[in-house]
């Protein structure tokens, strides 16, 4: 067996994005053990690990750690350098780990007789993720595509190729195939570290946003006008955007800027708003119901109005009905009184009601920043 070592670059602290996934829990860098395992296949009863690699705060800075198996008999003792390691971490973090790399590994010592209990407190990147594939455009959700969107470039082979490459690393002992190997492993360690970053996008979803206050800059109406100079027209009768159409003529007389953070029109209202912790890279969103815009620490959110008045959907569909006739939801407790035929369950969107955005809420950064966190994870999830 080979112990391996060497540094890893961050340029942030992977911790604060962890957080956010842990919601009402917090973690210090300390608690957090990355890891990843390169295998001879995908059945633990017929297969082995060849390959642990963790991540981890060593006091001092971000290390990457290996365990490599210079021979098959080395599979022993990789599992029990990495399952006493572990037992130093409180949480763990993995890609796709919870369905492979956990049970793979417990299988493994279980066959060895290496005494190992699984952790329950892992936290799986891909399952946490899974709502970021639609958000971002994302063509998979395979941890290299998310490396791609960051701009994280990779130098060595991995997959099958990899095992192959051990097959052959076994023949002859050959230090270039080894650097490969690990290598590799490194790189998915690496990746694993800096995706976390992704996590600033569920900020969206769990309600870390907030309403800046009024600043000295005079930039609503320009950046309005650039957002939603490529963004799709709202039908007025609908209250929905149009994505047929790509391109809308812009005249800035047509918008009135009510605040520094908000821009209205007769069909349209833009909310500005920033997260908590800045996103990693801007991108657009689009839906019947929402334009979202980021540009830097700025994000906008433009909703439709229909005849001034503005959606408000509440995320406990199941106790309302929607009202047809009146384009609206309302409570199951008034709902009852309704003849059956003019009220139907509520559904996520169709659990709504209108209001009409006064000027107290287009002046209340507060208000705002209230609506916000309520509306726009439902809408995100439609």
């Amino acid at each position: 067996m080979k112990t391996i070592k060497r540094p890893m670059e961050t340029g942030f602290a992977p911790e604060e994005y962890v957080n956010i996934l842990l919601k009402d829990r917090k973690c210090d860098k300390t608690d957090l053990l990355f890891y990843d395992i390169e295998t001879t296949g995908l059945s633990p009863l017929q297969d082995m690990v060849y390959l642990i690699g963790t991540a981890a705060y060593n006091g001092v800075s971000w290390e990457y750690t290996g365990y490599f198996c210079e021979e098959e008999a080395d599979e022993p003792l990789i599992l029990e350098a990495f399952t006493k390691l572990s037992e130093k971490y409180s949480i763990y973090i993995q890609y796709n780990g919870s369905t492979f790399d956990k049970p793979f590994i417990s299988k493994r010592c279980e066959i060895h007789r290496i005494p190992y209990t699984a952790p329950d407190n892992e936290t799986d990147l891909f399952r946490e993720f899974s709502n970021l594939k639609r958000l971002l455009s994302l063509p998979s959700m395979k941890q290299i595509t998310l490396e791609k969107f960051l701009s994280i470039s990779r130098s060595f082979p991995g997959g099958k190729d990899g095992i192959k490459l051990w097959k052959a690393f076994l023949a002859d002992h050959d230090p270039i195939k080894e650097k490969m190997l690990i290598g590799h492993n490194y790189e998915d360690l690496s990746g694993l570290v800096n995706i976390t970053v992704m996590a600033a996008y569920l900020q969206l979803y769990h309600g870390m946003i907030y309403v800046p206050e009024p600043a000295a800059s005079k930039r609503v109406i320009s950046d309005f006008v650039q957002i939603t100079s490529g963004s799709e027209q709202i039908n007025a009768n609908s209250g929905q955007i149009n994505q047929d159409t790509e391109q809308i003529s812009v005249d800035t007389e047509y918008y009135t800027s009510v605040s520094e953070h908000i821009t209205i029109t007769p069909d349209r209202i833009a909310l500005r708003f920033c997260p908590v912790i800045q996103f990693p890279v801007d991108f657009a969103y689009k839906s019947d119901q929402l334009y979202l815009k980021v540009c830097g620490e700025n994000a906008f959110a433009v909703l439709p109005l229909k005849d001034g008045k503005m959606r408000l959907y509440y995320p406990d569909y199941r106790n309302y009905d929607y009202i047809p006739s009146e384009d609206t939801a309302i409570t199951r407790s008034l709902s009852c009184f309704l003849d059956k035929s003019l009220r139907k369950r509520a559904r996520p969107e169709t659990c709504y009601t209108w209001f009409d955005p006064s000027d107290g809420f287009l002046k209340d950064a507060a208000r705002q920043e209230k609506y916000l966190k309520q509306v726009l994870p439902i809408i995100l999830r439609l």
